[in-house]
């Protein structure tokens, strides 16, 4: 069979030296189709695992043979949704490059394929080894998305991005080389660490999963490993802002799921305590939102929120969590991706993110008042959305381990739901009207990648039996 996820994770990386080859005008053009065709194999690929089921996907090759590291590619129940959900958001950040970072940037489009590929890496990896070399390769980019590209306090934000990877990635390579030193034999397999690291002795095992938990909870981010993420996103680029919410914090998500799975016993002495802590975060985040003023800020304070109630999920280690969860992700990503790119087009069309400021949306141009009705809505997870088939999934597992407080996090929906709410009645329906915006004008690229992230939150909402029904 051909190999369509080395294919996948290849394609970028070629389009990406395609771009710097070919003359400039064509950088664009040469992203949106790699990105396209890459939505396109990750399609064929769920179509594969749905009749001929996950592993005919799977390749792997001999790399260092003597430290038993290879290179292995694989997709899962839980990486095939994070594959799509990645796949859709690049490609629909792929249409907007132009409108907000300027016409055919060819180091631009470079770093974007680059991020692109490594991010499918971190997903497909069936060893640690890879895993953590693609995670690094997605941060660097992202880095350099943010420090070119970003705005007045882009340096300071981009220092800030950088000195908390660099921290979470520390503590991520000293536990994962624990865990392949006190493996027996030594290995990066995750499936195989899945059942070896119950070997290892009771102090090594806690500090190893004390060092990969704090290291992943810094991208999910948990209260407080979170200050980061704010001022990243404020100064990154639209698009750059799509991709970190919409895709890169997935890694830490991600990162709990397979932490939980491979160290599976310690997590489970400590899930009380960390469902605690991660209720605590989603609400902290909501009530913080609320306070701010800054639209791009409230946005990434609900992310927050959100990963919060997604790694509360994920504790709850029983199957609807972990699915639910996941799904949860998937819709967060497509929604706040959404929310992301309404946010950088109201800041340049209106010159600021104040929200106060923002007012009369729906007279200016009712494209952009429904889609942002609409990346509320899937934000919030009502029916018909991603977000509320990963809602009704997690809340599920939620309560069949810690019963009625399952629930608790929901306090955090209900908090941001209803400062949305308020935002839409101020800046989307408000009769005022700021007199320098009077064309009415969505620019055609940024309706086309809303469009796409439209179709794929209604998509998911309303077939989800296409990723239940996956042949295991």
């Amino acid at each position: 069979m051909i190999p369509i996820l080395l294919i996948m994770v290849i394609a970028p990386i070629f389009g990406a030296l395609l771009s710097l080859v070919l003359p400039g005008k064509f950088s664009s053009d040469i992203t949106k189709i790699v990105s396209g065709a890459v939505l396109a194999l990750a399609i064929i690929s769920l179509y594969i695992a749905s009749t001929s089921g996950l592993s005919a996907l799977s390749v792997s090759f001999a790399y260092i043979n003597s430290l038993n590291v290879g290179f292995g590619l694989s997709v899962t129940q839980i990486t095939i949704l994070l594959v799509i959900m990645t796949s859709v958001i690049f490609f629909a950040a792929s249409f907007v490059g132009n409108y907000f970072i300027g016409r055919n940037d060819t180091f631009y489009n470079f770093i974007f394929l680059i991020i692109e590929a490594s991010t499918l890496g971190v997903f497909l990896s069936s060893n640690l080894f890879l895993f953590f070399l693609f995670w690094e390769i997605s941060e660097v980019g992202m880095f350099f998305i943010i420090f070119l590209y970003g705005g007045i306090d882009r340096k300071y934000a981009s220092m800030k991005f950088i000195i908390y990877s660099i921290f979470s990635s520390l503590l991520l390579l000293i536990g994962i080389m624990l865990l392949y030193f006190y493996s027996a034999p030594h290995t990066f397999s995750i499936s195989s660490l899945q059942s070896s690291a119950i070997n290892m002795p009771h102090g090594i095992e806690a500090l190893t999963f004390i060092l990969l938990l704090v290291g992943f909870m810094v991208k999910v981010p948990i209260f407080p490993l979170h200050g980061w993420l704010p001022d990243a996103h404020t100064q990154a680029p639209a698009p750059g802002s799509m991709i970190l919410a919409g895709v890169l914090l997935k890694f830490g998500g991600y990162g709990l799921i397979l932490t939980f799975a491979i160290m599976h016993g310690i997590a489970s002495s400590y899930a009380i305590y960390l469902a605690i802590l991660f209720a605590f975060s989603s609400i902290y985040g909501a009530i913080v939102a609320i306070r701010k003023k800054n639209l791009k800020r409230m946005v990434a304070f609900t992310s927050i929120a959100d990963m919060g109630i997604i790694a509360f999920a994920l504790i709850a280690m029983n199957h609807l969590g972990t699915i639910g969860g996941t799904y949860a992700m998937v819709g967060h990503g497509f929604a706040i991706s959404l929310l992301f790119m309404l946010a950088g087009m109201f800041d340049k069309e209106y010159g600021t993110l104040q929200i106060s400021k923002i007012t009369g949306v729906g007279k200016w141009s009712s494209k952009a008042a429904y889609f942002f009705v609409f990346a509320v809505f899937a934000a919030i997870g009502i029916p018909l959305t991603a977000g509320f088939i990963g809602d009704v999934l997690l809340f599920l597992g939620t309560t069949g381990t810690f019963g009625i407080f399952g629930i608790l996090p929901a306090i955090s929906i209900i908090i941001v739901g209803a400062y949305l709410f308020w935002v839409i009645e101020r800046s989307i329906f408000s009769e005022q009207k700021d007199a320098d915006q009077q064309n009415g004008y969505m620019d055609s690229t940024v309706v086309a990648a809303a469009a796409i992230l439209a179709i794929a939150t209604l998509a998911l909402g309303i077939f989800p039996f296409i990723f239940a029904n996956l042949h295991l």
